[in-house]
């Protein structure tokens, strides 16, 4: 991969997430929320020196944080409160909606959806804690999992779809934008792959074990992490082509765009950089 900028932090980040439709970046480091443009310019700040997690929209419009304190807080593109409330359980996952129309939080007994402005919408209960939540974009439905031994589905009403055990340690997941694939990172065996119409999952040829992924709208393209933290592939489905890029410093997150032709990623050492495809 070629390196098109990189940029100096002053505090290492622990997030990045992209805002696809308008290519804007929002960097979460212990300190602070911050946005950078795709040309590598910084924007507005927000300091928030207490949050554990954070989900973004793909507009950038809507943005929703968990605290220390396990409270709810709702942000516009400019930082500014939109509504905020305490939850009762321990949060452990947050999916935003890609246009923001629906908030989905996993917690200790089950997983929610809220409306935009905090109004929930449906509630179904859980076997265990659901620590990987996705949005399919083109339906709706809601994919969710365990860190170990348990996948799910669920459609826009809150049915209960489908649900299996997995025995793989899983990092993350990510979903094709038509929901007719999953994608699981597994410390164990690389990529598993969950076909929408199929029961039982499968190991995705080509793939490395890893700690992480992310995947184009398509899911045609897949960035995996290797489980040092240090080296990302490019897997190209179709064609089976991988492209590698090796860090000195340990690689605390990544994220590409639509396409799967840019990786924006960050280092423990402080670094922000953008890397396109060959």
């Amino acid at each position: 991969m070629r390196l098109e900028w990189t940029r100096r932090l002053a505090t290492p980040a622990v997030r990045v997430l992209m805002a696809r439709e308008t290519w804007h970046l929002l960097v979460q480091d212990r300190l602070a929320l911050a946005w950078w443009d795709g040309r590598g310019d910084p924007g507005a700040y927000y300091r928030c020196p207490d949050l554990r997690l954070v989900a973004l929209s793909d507009t950038g419009e809507l943005l929703v944080s968990v605290d220390a304190q396990n409270g709810l807080r709702a942000l516009d593109a400019d930082f500014q409160l939109l509504w905020q409330q305490p939850w009762p359980e321990p949060i452990h996952a947050l999916a935003l909606a890609p246009l923001g129309q629906r908030l989905a939080l996993a917690d200790d007994k089950a997983v929610s959806v809220l409306s935009p402005r905090g109004e929930r919408l449906w509630q179904c209960a859980t076997p265990r804690a659901l620590h990987h939540l996705a949005w399919v974009p083109e339906t709706m439905e809601l994919v969710g999992a365990a860190d170990l031994g348990l996948i799910c589905g669920f459609d826009r009403q809150g049915m209960l779809l489908w649900q299996e055990g997995l025995m793989s340690l899983l990092g993350n997941l990510a979903v094709q934008g038509n929901g007719q694939e999953i994608l699981l990172a597994c410390f164990s065996d690389g990529v598993r792959l969950r076909r929408r119409d199929r029961p039982g999952s499968s190991i995705l040829p080509g793939c490395s074990p890893c700690r992480a992924l992310v995947a184009c709208y398509t899911a045609e393209v897949l960035v995996t992490l290797d489980l040092q933290a240090q080296r990302l592939e490019r897997l190209e489905r179709c064609t089976g082509s991988k492209q590698y890029l090796n860090c000195d410093a340990p690689i605390t997150a990544f994220v590409t765009d639509a396409a799967g032709q840019a990786v924006v990623l960050t280092t423990k050492s402080g670094e922000l950089s953008l890397w396109l495809a060959f």
